[in-house]
């Protein structure tokens, strides 16, 4: 099944269902990073709304024509990802961090993610790879 992403600017973004949720997802999950000076597992526990979505080249995407929500408990997540015109993309599995670095697990057992996060006041901003593509999301805690 094609997803088709919105076209934005003059670079159509068009990927399969799986690798972009994947993409997404693990943008989205490593809000729960943290270093040894900031936020743990535990202190990230709530809703998040997203607020960018980019995946170089392609344009950023952000509302209305990308929006999210992701929840973090202590050491799970659930995320839903809606990109304007398409169908709901959603995920589900088990986060950890150590350092600045963030790990995540889907619970399909297939999608591993990795990579790095800042944290300014509520803002988390990743930038994570997964299977080899990267991408950049921003989120807001509600």
């Amino acid at each position: 099944m094609a997803l088709a992403i919105p076209r934005v600017g003059l670079v159509p973004w068009t990927r399969s269902a799986r690798p972009l949720q994947l993409l997404i997802l693990t943008g989205i999950l490593a809000a729960g990073c943290s270093d040894t000076a900031g936020p743990t597992a535990a202190g990230l526990v709530g809703t998040y709304a997203l607020v960018s979505l980019a995946q170089p080249p392609a344009p950023t995407l952000t509302p209305p024509q990308a929006t999210g929500t992701l929840v973090l408990a202590k050491s799970r997540y659930d995320l839903t990802i809606d990109l304007q015109g398409q169908s709901s993309l959603t995920d589900a599995g088990t986060y950890s961090i150590a350092g600045n670095t963030w790990s995540q697990a889907s619970d399909d057992g297939q999608t591993r993610s990795t990579g790095t996060y800042t944290l300014s006041g509520r803002t988390l901003t990743l930038h994570l790879t997964t299977q080899g593509i990267e991408s950049t999301t921003v989120w807001q805690q509600q």
